[in-house]
């Protein structure tokens, strides 16, 4: 998330709107390895229990796919009030909740409190005056 707002033309280089039809072997590879750093996350995200139980291929599937919707969203300027939570003032309250929406429930039905270190987040947004991102999802 930080590389793709702090890198926004690079970002849209990477994942521009026009898929290649059949390409390189070194893009594919890199593209795997960059989701594996994700699955690897995850699995370390749930041996902690701070992640849902579930298949780590799919739910980092699901992590990337909500990560990137919410940076092409940021980027494009579609995350604007009234239709949606600002997502230049608010983005780590949006993806604080996205994750919190993944941890495991507690006994008492809610989800386990997440951890308040800031190093902690994979995915952390740069830092706002209100601090930084605080979902836990992984530590590093």
């Amino acid at each position: 998330m930080r590389y793709a707002l702090e890198r926004p033309h690079h970002y849209q280089l990477i994942f521009g709107d026009t898929p290649m039809s059949q390409p390189p072997a070194e893009i594919e590879a890199a593209a795997d390895d960059g989701l594996l750093a994700l699955r690897e996350l995850v699995q370390s995200a749930q041996a902690q229990n701070d992640l849902v139980a579930g298949s780590p291929r799919e739910l980092a599937t699901i992590i990337w796919v909500l990560l990137h919707g919410l940076a092409h969203l940021r980027l494009t300027g579609h995350l604007h009030e009234p239709r949606a939570i600002d997502g230049d003032t608010h983005l780590e309250d949006l993806l604080t909740m996205t994750l919190e929406a993944l941890r495991p429930a507690t006994a008492s039905g809610g989800t386990a409190p997440a951890p308040k270190d800031s190093e902690a987040c994979a995915v952390s947004v740069p830092k706002s005056s209100r601090g930084a991102c605080q979902c836990g999802i992984a530590t590093r």
